[in-house]
């Protein structure tokens, strides 16, 4: 196991994992943010992107390891004082519905 320290929307986390698990997996199993979705798990398809460090990555192919000092964001936390981003409003309206899910920490 590994201690991590990061910034998850906004709010600063340490976590605890295996070195190589995915940031993916550490988003979904422990963090309870479940927008992005495993899809590939090649880093193909862009369902599991995130943003780290303001750039746009696929989680599915990130080591938490990698993940030390970082800033991320994932589609729960692009909202805008507790309002959905219009991004969010899209994934909404056209049957993305639990990527667009409110803001969580």
């Amino acid at each position: 196991m590994t201690t991590i320290q990061l910034t998850i929307n906004g709010q600063s986390k340490t976590i605890e994992a295996p070195p190589m698990k995915r940031l993916l997996d550490v988003l979904r199993e422990d963090l309870g943010l479940t927008g992005a979705k495993e899809g590939c798990g090649e880093g193909e398809c862009g369902s599991c992107s995130v943003l780290m460090n303001g750039d746009l990555v696929n989680s599915c192919l990130i080591p938490i390891l990698q993940v030390e000092g970082a800033e991320i964001t994932t589609i729960e936390g692009v909202a805008i004082n507790e309002k959905l981003h219009p991004i969010q409003q899209c994934f909404l309206e056209n049957g993305g519905h639990s990527a667009a899910s409110a803001p969580r920490a």
